[in-house]
């Protein structure tokens, strides 16, 4: 026990230039022997393994290079405690993956100290407090995970610093932007022009989504999730100029207005999703440009007007979901002559006419 916390105290003791490998090694087995203790490890699957007789470079979920951790992954393993500050003493890390593993209490600043991590994965746990604007050091990651747990408070302006940052998953938390507005959000990840995915639905997120600070984000984006927020206002045309985009969803929030022609000439987009939002005017005309689009969810708006001929020509789509909104006339028999097809709901409209005879098309 002794020897243990010799070498947890060694561990405060921050590396400097010149310092062994021996001395890093007992520096990075000092902070897994801090993490350990503090984890209950109910299946002992640390406690079986993590032991004086085995090499810490042979530990289960323990990688190195040289004698230094660079990798700690023990996904799904109920581990059951809290994070060890002692973490961030280990210099090498470049993954820390250690997502559903039962994990409570605070994100520790000392996180932030891990300058070659490219990847955090803490998603699934129950996790609490703010996210420290210490991981705005992190000027290596590429992949940000947070995703399914009880973090609350603004995002930290601090995040601006992630400029090599690919994906941030923030699902399912109580995060907001300053005074709750999504804007300070979108300012603050604008650095990260590397950025291909970006979900942050069912937070609290709040206000108008706003044309410079969208348009002002990565040329890359390929993954927007905003959905179960509370964005209010219109869809910005410069949405469209986010070309890469293939997945956009902005549903279960309070947006208004109409869907512009401009939104409807993202041709790379495979996922569109506007439902439950109080949206109204007609479906644009130029909807057949959306020749990848698979998933077409615009349900639970006010539309109006009828069903554009145009939709034959959205050739690869799967599942339409049209349905309460208040869309007129007759059903077109164009759009069962799409071969990939598999799901349309139109119902709770004011439709009429005959179902075409079309509809024995469907699979």
């Amino acid at each position: 026990m002794a020897l243990v916390s010799l070498l947890i105290a060694l561990s405060t003791v921050a590396p400097i230039p010149g310092t062994s490998k021996s001395n890093g090694s007992n520096i990075d087995l000092a902070a897994l022997l801090a993490f350990k203790a503090q984890l209950s490890d109910p299946d002992n699957i640390l406690a079986g393994n993590w032991t004086a007789g085995t090499p810490f470079c042979q530990w289960v979920g323990v990688s190195c290079h040289r004698q230094r951790v660079t990798a700690l992954e023990l996904p799904n393993i109920p581990l059951k405690g809290e994070l060890s500050p002692h973490l961030g003493n280990i210099s090498f890390l470049s993954v820390l993956n250690l997502t559903n593993t039962g994990l409570t209490g605070l994100v520790p600043n000392g996180i932030g100290r891990l300058g070659r991590l490219e990847l955090l994965d803490l998603g699934r746990n129950a996790l609490s407090g703010g996210i420290p604007a210490t991981i705005g050091n992190l000027t290596r990651l590429k992949l940000l995970d947070l995703q399914f747990n009880q973090l609350s408070g603004p995002i930290p302006v601090e995040l601006k610093g992630l400029r090599s940052l690919g994906s941030m998953n923030l699902r399912r938390n109580y995060l907001t932007g300053t005074e709750g507005d999504i804007n300070y959000l979108l300012s603050t990840i604008s650095n990260s022009r590397k950025l291909y995915n970006l979900g942050i639905h069912f937070n609290y997120f709040t206000g108008r989504l706003q044309h410079n600070m969208v348009g002002n984000l990565s040329s890359q984006l390929q993954v927007f999730i905003a959905d179960g927020n509370k964005l209010t206002g219109e869809l910005p045309a410069m949405i469209s100029n986010l070309t890469g985009l293939k997945v956009l969803v902005l549903s279960g929030n309070q947006l208004h207005g109409t869907i512009t022609e401009s939104i409807m000439t993202m041709g790379n987009n495979q996922y569109l999703d506007f439902e439950k939002n109080s949206m109204s005017g007609y479906i644009p005309a130029n909807i057949g440009v959306l020749k990848n689009v698979q998933k077409l969810y615009l349900a639970s708006n006010k539309f109006s007007g009828s069903i554009s001929m145009a939709i034959v020509n959205l050739t690869k789509l799967e599942n339409q979901r049209l349905y309460d909104n208040q869309l007129e006339s007759t059903v077109p028999p164009s759009l069962f002559h799409i071969d990939s097809l598999i799901r349309v709901d139109l119902s709770q409209n004011f439709l009429n006419g005959a179902l075409p005879v079309d509809v024995g098309n469907m699979k």
